[in-house]
Formats: structure tokens, sequence, C-alpha cells
């Protein structure tokens, strides 16, 4: 089974297909192609967008070369998935939310990271994920 490579360096550029087939063998890899289906699937082309950030494992920040199409794809329970983020918590403290629609949902809905990320490196402790961690059996 493949692993995470787990380095934001390595994963963050362009969505190419020449640039990803360079990657090592592993997980990104595999979402990075994934990523480019779901693009074309909703008529973008996928050689106009970056993953400008990769703040935590299995979350992909992506933006147009332009700057102005700003979307999210997070790996939950082995499913790549679009999501939205905004400035406001949920009761819980989450303001990263899945939905089904890179064009219709996550580009227009997502604010806290489209504003943030231009000036800084969003941190994993700024990330919360949408769905709560399971407690560790004891």
């Amino acid at each position: 089974m493949k692993q995470y490579l787990d380095q934001w360096k390595v994963i963050e550029g362009s969505l190419r297909e020449e640039r990803i087939e360079q990657l090592p063998d592993c997980l990104e890899k595999e979402h990075l192609f994934q990523i480019r289906e779901m693009l074309r699937n909703e008529q973008f082309d996928p050689n106009q967008f970056l993953v400008v950030e990769y703040p935590a494992t299995g979350v992909y920040c992506c933006n147009h070369v332009n700057g102005e199409k700003y979307f999210i794809i997070q790996e939950y329970e082995g499913k790549l998935a679009p999501y939205y983020t905004t400035w406001e918590m949920n009761e819980e403290g989450i303001n990263n939310f899945p939905c089904k629609s890179i064009g219709f949902e996550s580009i227009p809905r997502t604010r806290f990271v489209r504003i943030f990320s231009r000036f800084q490196r969003v941190s994993i402790s700024s990330f919360r994920p949408a769905v709560k961690p399971k407690p560790f059996d004891r």
C-alpha cells in the first residue's frame, strides 16, 4: 500500500502531468492525478492550476495560475472531496466543510485561506479538519 510522502516542498507546484510524473511513488502523486481528473470533470483545464499549499497531510489548497479560482481538496477515509473554508467557525470550532463541487461550491465559498495564503503559509495548527477526529480507544 502506498504511503504519504508528507513533504510539502515536493507536493506544492503545478498540476501539469509532466511535473506530477516526476514525483516519487506516493499517495500524494495519486491524489494529484485524481485532482486533475476532478478538474477535467468540471470543465476546468488542470494545467492551469497549482497546489499552492499543502498545510496538512491529505489537504491540497489549489489555485488558478491567475489567482482567481482558489479551492481545497481533502482526503478523508481514503476518498478525495472538495472542501470550502470560511472565516466563521461552527459550534465545534470547525471552519472547513465538505461540498460536492469544485466550481459551484469550493471556489465561490472558500474565504479564509484565499485571503490568508497570499501573505503567509497556513500552518497546520491553524487548519481545522472538517470532521472531528475519533477518540483513541484505550
